[in-house]
């Protein structure tokens, strides 16, 4: 039964599992559930009609009750997946039901029920490893560190060789800012030769968070190539420019693309980032350059490009960017919204500006960027009631300054001054270099300031 699941042949397996539970052997029902999941939904539905009748003769079998909640929520019946469990209660002390019931909860955002259920589970099991550290998990996920470090540290004491698990704790106390705890297993996981890039990608964090620039930047150079290694080129090189030493962050990043040539698109798409911030348009512009010939059909590239060509004033080649990703992506909301709202914010095309806008807003009408995009083009329009409401809306989803500036834009247009005044004075405490802030209330009041 178990071969003919694991080969798709669910019916044949079922059929022989039918057998060993009339033989009153061990059944794995719940295994033969587990590799449903990628069946399609009539074969699915089979299966699950398979499962009812047993359990109608079998009522009390465990693994049936545990494997139909399966199959419901593989189904996304995640209500009748819980209540198939809650109302059976056939095996419910047993390790596995209960972690399908917390999943179930998790899924149905009823978190207040996670954590006692699992207090439960871990009293009736304490050398259950798997649900020990589920609800290690939840105590992390609630923020409550010093417990969750209590859970890790009992696991730890069990497994001792378990660098997965030492990894683990180390994030967990870096979380609760205990820097020393953290520290020290990092280090003893480099000792093992264990995570090394990830103990060191945190080493690095410790010490920047704790002021220290000098070793944070030993550590994440350090850093090998890996799942850690962008992270690190990036806090570095972030470091290296905060500490007036641009041309070093430069040269490093040129110097990594030789050495790590699989990462050469990412550190020049870093490179080009840095050198826009540092206002260094032209080098930018010239590193682009470079990087579009090596790799010419790099959407992201393109992209990055766009947002360059707007910053050197260049709208040609900024649509030209953008038009090409659309060329090839037409459902690319992203791009859609950001040539839309250039079209609005820098020409008079008003009219394509507003269907390319509403096209990225069909397609993800919960971004609060391309909210303010068409509360934007409402506010070119003339259609003021209509970009005041988008754009209160997207404020309401992202406080950016970006968006408070175009709010309070339209509120000074239409006379209620205050009201603007009052926007631009919250988004200038919290942001108050942004240049289109600054910018925006330079035109309407003279002043710099609110």
């Amino acid at each position: 039964a178990i071969q003919l699941a694991r080969a798709g042949h669910h019916d044949e397996a079922m059929s022989h599992m039918e057998r060993v539970l009339r033989e009153q052997g061990d059944t794995s029902f719940d295994f033969l559930a587990l590799t449903a999941a990628q069946l399609d939904p009539e074969a699915r539905a089979g299966l699950l009609a398979s499962f009812e009748r047993l359990l109608a003769q079998h009522p009390e079998n465990a693994q049936l009750v545990l494997g139909r909640a399966l199959l419901l929520m593989q189904d996304k019946r995640l209500e009748d997946a819980l209540r198939s469990l809650e109302r059976n209660p056939a095996g419910s002390s047993e390790v596995a039901p209960i972690l399908l019931r917390a999943q179930l909860l998790s899924k149905l955002q009823r978190e207040d029920e996670v954590l006692p259920l699992l207090e439960r589970g871990v009293r009736l099991h304490p050398d259950d490893r798997r649900l020990r550290l589920t609800y290690a998990r939840q105590l992390v996920e609630l923020r409550r560190f010093d417990e969750a470090i209590a859970q890790f540290n009992d696991l730890l004491r069990r497994s001792p060789e378990d660098d997965d698990l030492r990894l683990s704790l180390a994030l967990v106390c870096s979380e609760a800012h205990a820097w020393g705890e953290a520290r020290q297993h990092l280090q003893t996981l480099l000792q093992r030769e264990a995570h090394v890039d990830a103990a060191h990608l945190n080493l690095g964090r410790i010490a920047e968070q704790q002021g220290d620039s000098v070793t944070a930047i030993s550590e994440y150079r350090a850093v090998g190539a890996g799942n850690s290694y962008l992270s690190a080129q990036i806090r570095l090189t972030d470091l290296l420019i905060a500490g007036k030493r641009a041309e070093e962050a430069l040269n490093h990043l040129q110097q990594a693309r030789t050495e790590q040539p699989d990462y050469a698109l990412q550190l020049y798409m870093l490179e080009i980032e840095k050198l826009a911030a540092l206002q260094r348009l032209d080098e930018a512009w010239q590193r682009s350059n470079e990087a579009l010939a090596l790799f010419p059909g790099d959407l992201n590239l393109h992209y990055s490009r766009a947002m360059l060509a707007e910053k050197r004033g260049d709208l040609g080649a900024l649509e030209s960017n953008l038009r090409l990703i659309l060329d090839r992506e037409p459902d690319n909301s992203m791009a859609l919204n950001a040539l839309g709202y250039t079209l609005a914010d820098r020409t008079t095309r008003y009219d394509e500006a507003r269907v390319l806008i509403e096209r990225a807003y069909s397609l993800n009408d919960g971004d609060p960027a391309i909210l303010d995009s068409l509360g934007w083009v409402s506010y070119r329009q003339g259609r003021m009631e209509e970009a005041e409401q988008l754009l209160r809306r997207a404020l309401e989803l992202m406080n950016d300054p970006e968006i408070a500036a175009h709010l309070g834009e339209v509120l000074w247009v239409n006379g209620r001054r205050d009201e603007a005044r009052e926007v631009w004075n919250k988004a200038w405490k919290e942001s108050a270099d942004n240049r289109i802030l600054i910018d925006t209330l330079k035109r309407m009041t003279g002043k710099d300031t609110p």
